[in-house]
């Protein structure tokens, strides 16, 4: 276990000690957490939630494939297996994020990556 302890001191304006006092935090271990290797060189914690810039991004990504917002979150949520967005991960969003963009590399530009009414996404 870590220790910090840090002193603050109160002096008068010529440099006299008023009063001190000590302030000790007792830092807990904290439980390991499983690392996976997202494919960009940097690991992320599985367990961490997505960020609102991946969603972003997300967002945008299947906005230029033609899926409107609804359309978006309805195929974002089935995707991640969640019932909302908040449930999905950083891991999660990345490997959506490098799949639509994959996908978008090999297709002719005038390609949607859309999915038949009903159907999955490619992706």
């Amino acid at each position: 276990m870590d220790r910090k302890e840090k002193l603050i001191e109160v002096k008068t304006a010529d440099g006299k000690t008023i009063f001190s006092i000590s302030i000790v935090e007792n830092m807990a271990e904290e439980p390991k957490q499983e690392s996976t290797d997202n494919g960009n060189g940097k690991s992320q914690k599985k367990e961490e939630f997505m960020t609102d810039a991946q969603k972003r991004y997300l967002f945008r990504l299947l906005s230029e494939q033609g899926l409107e917002e609804k359309e978006a979150h309805e195929a974002l949520k089935k995707r991640f297996n969640v019932t909302t967005l908040k449930k999905a991960t950083k891991f999660e969003a990345s490997q959506a994020i490098e799949a639509i963009l994959e996908i978008q590399r090999n297709q002719r530009p005038e390609t949607p990556v859309r999915a038949e009414k009903g159907g999955d996404m490619p992706w």
